[in-house]
């Protein structure tokens, strides 16, 4: 009888730790699903990520080109503002040849209506 007992006290014992053990195992089971959901979060999150960063790289692939032809088409506004600048320089001398020429000019006049004045003195005081 003592042994029965004993028997039943172990075989309590046992079903006892099983019972925990499978509690145990549950939470374990449990924690291992739930961080299987977790990864499959962190997976989408990394998923949208790396199509953000994708489309990050496109558009600034992108932007790179149309600063390549923004820096080419500088490249050729300096180029004829170069050349607009030289235009102008010229412009500028020509201008003030044509001004000179013109002073020039302005003074043959007044010296031209200078001698008619006094032509007309003259014959005034010739035909007199």
């Amino acid at each position: 009888m003592e042994n029965q007992s004993r028997i039943e006290e172990l075989l309590a014992d046992a079903l006892r730790k099983y019972d925990q053990m499978l509690e145990k195992h549950d939470r374990i089971i449990k924690n291992h699903d739930e961080t299987n959901v977790r990864l499959g979060s962190i997976e989408k999150q990394l998923s949208s990520m790396d199509d953000r960063l994708s489309s990050m790289d496109d558009r600034l692939s992108s932007m790179d080109d149309r600063l390549s032809s923004m820096d080419d088409r500088l490249g050729g506004v300096e180029k004829r503002l170069g050349g607009v600048e030289g235009e102008i320089h010229k412009l500028n001398l020509q201008t003030a040849q044509n001004t000179r020429a013109i002073m020039r000019l302005g003074d043959e006049l007044q010296r031209a209506f200078e001698h008619e004045k006094r032509i007309d003195n003259l014959e005034k005081a010739v035909f007199k």
